[in-house]
């Protein structure tokens, strides 16, 4: 490939990232502020979270096995199918407009297909990639760099009188992000897209998780502490409220959190030179921990948003960590799978979150909530660092042949 080639693949890999995390931010993380004016108590919006998220573990598991087996089920084309079932019901909540069951149905699935489509804007990489001429850390510090923008543009929608067009916004991205796929397709292919095969050598996700036990414990470690990761992200209108802030307020935390993901993700290539990524993840487990612990404690607006820098030790390492991870210690094969597994990991967190999480702020309250989202995120840590504990994982998924 040339350089010239693999810069504009870069790109255009960096706007599909930008693309799903805009997307992500408008339909779940400005959910609650969505949704409260319109009538939705916490337990009702925690329940149509749990119903997305439980819905988009069910699609993970059956459509990464599909696209580890088969070919021609690339996820390219599971992002184009996600997408186009988002905007439709994007569309039909934006038509409906006040709280009813078809319009919570429909919120509900717009959110569960955008969460089913993380693992693959993720695996796109090895799609467009297989030899590893993506960059992942500055692509995907791209969709942080995007979030920023749109959570501060979404907080001041929100506080002034364009909140019905929040779906409208949806619609527009992930048309956007649609767009993208058949550009990436190109560049990648150079018109030479080889014919679809069966993969006979693949198992299904249930027998994957059967066959690495400690990649299971790992993922349960994570899967709590995302619990508590997904209160504060899921109703975070009511974190910054707490605190005594509003809608715009709950736009700055959200591009301060989305900001301070650059550096680490930008220089992962770098850090992986001095630490491995298995190092890395653990650091950025118990640091979960650490920032979810700092949220509970703050008592204004600024003192939670110096809690949110903490991010960059965080999610921020995280991500590409977790990548490397999967990519450093198990089969390429599998790897739809294994990126699915950590995606399931946090998606069954974010399930008990939106349960657990709306029942314990509609009758103790947000800080309550809070403390006891603290004390799981600890147990998460513990149960992460034991499932690491002797695995070597020293390389990056662009050294892969």
């Amino acid at each position: 490939m040339t350089g010239k080639r693999r810069l504009a693949l870069n790109a255009e890999y960096a706007g599909a990232q930008a693309a799903y995390w805009m997307l992500l931010c408008c339909l779940i993380a400005f959910a609650s502020a969505f949704l409260l004016p319109l009538g939705y108590s916490a337990s009702q919006i925690g329940m149509m979270l749990a119903a997305a998220n439980l819905a988009a573990l069910l699609l993970q598991a059956y459509l990464s096995a599909a696209t580890d087996r088969f070919a021609h089920v690339t996820p390219a084309g599971v992002i184009l199918l996600l997408y186009g079932l988002t905007i439709i019901c994007a569309a039909g909540v934006y038509l409906l407009g006040e709280k009813s069951l078809p319009h919570a149905l429909l919120f509900t699935g717009g959110m569960a297909f955008v969460n089913t489509a993380l693992p693959f804007v993720t695996s796109l990489q090895y799609e467009a990639a297989p030899r590893g001429e993506i960059s992942f850390g500055p692509c995907r510090a791209m969709g942080s760099l995007a979030y920023a923008a749109i959570s501060l543009i979404l907080g001041r929608l929100l506080e002034g009188s364009g909140r019905s067009l929040l779906p409208v916004v949806g619609i527009l991205i992930a048309a956007a992000g649609i767009g993208l796929i058949p550009i990436i397709r190109k560049t990648a292919d150079g018109g030479n897209r080889t014919a679809p095969e069966r993969r006979e050598d693949t198992v299904s996700f249930p027998m994957f998780l059967r066959d690495n036990p400690r990649f299971f414990l790992l993922m349960l470690g994570v899967a709590l502490i995302f619990f508590f990761h997904s209160i504060q992200n899921n109703f975070l209108i009511l974190v910054v409220e707490n605190v005594g802030g509003g809608n715009a307020q709950m736009g700055i935390v959200g591009g301060i959190l989305a900001v301070v993901e650059l550096p680490a993700m930008l220089l992962f290539s770098h850090l992986s030179r001095r630490f491995s990524c298995r190092g890395m993840l653990r650091f950025s487990l118990v640091m979960f921990t650490v920032k979810g612990a700092a949220t509970w404690l703050a008592f204004s607006v600024e003192t939670l948003m110096l809690s949110s820098l903490l991010q960059c030790f965080s999610y921020a390492v995280y991500t590409p960590a977790s990548v490397a991870y999967a990519a450093s210690s198990l089969p390429e094969k599998d790897m739809a799978k294994a990126q699915t597994g950590f995606t399931a990991a946090m998606t069954l967190g974010t399930i008990l979150s939106s349960v657990a999480g709306g029942f314990l702020i509609d009758h103790m309250g947000i800080r309550a909530a809070l403390a006891i989202g603290t004390a799981a995120s600890f147990c998460g840590s513990l149960t992460a660092l034991a499932a690491t504990a002797h695995t070597d994982s020293t390389y990056l998924p662009e050294k892969r042949a």
